[in-house]
């Protein structure tokens, strides 16, 4: 039978006329019984000329009829069981792939977090192991491409501490050596005057004198550079003449050049210049390559300046051997022992001075000893005019 008939009915409705009930199986006769006694129970509804949907547990229809003049019924049915058994197959379809979804979800949830957490107390035994200086503790591992690029900052966070505090470490030994050397000499001497080896105390005096102020100003280069580290000492900017700075940077080591019997040539520039910054501290980082050089030096210090293109460039140079090809990368750094076995804090000094203030400053080896370059930017000079009388 088609999924579209005729069902012809008496006009008591309970004989069916068409189709023929006995030629029709019994799923198609059930059918057509259910479809009559639905029309003889909902007349009224049909007589409207409305689509109507009638529906058992096993089947579903869609229902329209006519009423003859004869008084024998006309309706036209459509078997849509299929449609909705195809319905209730896509609806459970979906439940099912609702219910697998979230069980793929919560599956998925429960290993990531389990995961992340275990990822988390990884790390957190790895800061706790650097907090304790344990530097060699391998770095943490994660297939989360985020908390891999985490591990990464931390071990290179952990390999700089691990430097610097080595380094700290270092120059702590250094600085110690620095001191002992001197309060032995210290010691030895004043033992020798308190003994009466010394035939003539004053000059053991003097030499307990030159290791104490040599110890002064190691100790003083020190905490200026750790005032430096914490910002204690504000930049005091002002514009500030180069000219002006440098004769009175030559004047406060030419005590020291003369004692050393070294010399200091000037050549100065050629019209007035300024710089904008700091100019105690400024004096100071001319200072402190001024002394290296005369320490170094064989006889003469040589200071260069002049402008180009707005920035100054001041050269100070020295007569001596050069500075160690070994040591020349690391003579600005912090802590750093040379060769020689002398500690670079005035040089370290120098370099924290010069970039505060926007500057560089560099080292080499010249033709005749060593040569440091210092780069500064100029600012026009302000230029100051006498205040004129008031007139009435």
């Amino acid at each position: 039978m088609d999924s579209t008939a005729l069902l012809c009915a008496c006009c008591d409705l309970e004989q069916v006329i068409y189709p023929f009930t006995e030629y029709l199986r019994e799923g198609e006769q059930k059918h057509i019984s259910f479809i009559a006694d639905y029309f003889s129970k909902h007349t009224t509804e049909f007589n409207e000329n409305k689509l109507v949907k009638a529906s058992n547990a096993a089947s579903m229809f869609y229902l329209t009829g006519v009423t003859l003049d004869n008084g024998y019924h006309v309706v036209a049915y459509l078997d849509i069981t299929p449609f909705r058994t195809f319905n209730q197959m896509v609806n459970g379809v979906l439940a099912a792939l609702l219910v697998l979804s979230g069980l793929v979800v919560t599956t998925v949830g429960i290993r990531m977090n389990g995961g992340i957490h275990k990822t988390i107390r990884s790390f957190c035994s790895y800061t706790e192991c650097i907090g304790n200086g344990n530097y060699s503790t391998p770095q943490v591992t994660s297939r989360y491409l985020e908390l891999n690029q985490l591990s990464r900052s931390m071990a290179e966070m952990s390999g700089k501490i691990a430097g610097y505090d080595a380094k700290q470490k270092e120059f702590f030994q250094n600085v110690s050596h620095e001191l002992r050397t001197p309060l032995m000499s210290i010691q030895g001497y004043a033992e020798g005057i308190m003994t009466g080896v010394f035939e003539d105390p004053k000059e053991a005096a003097e030499i307990i004198a030159g290791e104490s102020k040599a110890m002064a100003e190691l100790v003083a280069e020190i905490l200026y550079l750790s005032r430096l580290d914490r910002d204690m000492q504000p930049l005091a900017k002002r514009d500030v003449e180069i000219g002006d700075l440098l004769e009175e940077a030559i004047e406060r080591v030419k005590m020291v050049s003369r004692n050393h019997g070294k010399t200091i040539r000037y050549s100065g520039l050629k019209s007035p210049a300024c710089i904008y910054g700091d100019r105690e501290k400024l004096i100071t980082a001319i200072i402190n390559i001024l002394s290296n050089c005369i320490r170094y030096a064989k006889a003469c210090v040589t200071i260069e300046a002049r402008t180009e293109a707005g920035i100054l460039i001041l050269t100070i140079a020295d007569d001596g051997e050069g500075i160690n090809p070994m040591d020349l990368p690391h003579i600005f750094e912090r802590f750093y022992m040379g060769k020689d076995g002398h500690a670079g804090i005035g040089l370290a000094i120098t370099k924290e001075i010069v970039e505060y203030h926007q500057g560089t400053v560099a080292a080499m080896n010249g033709e005749n000893g060593a040569v440091f370059t210092i780069c500064l930017k100029t600012v026009k000079q302000k230029v100051s005019y006498p205040e004129l009388p008031e007139t009435g």
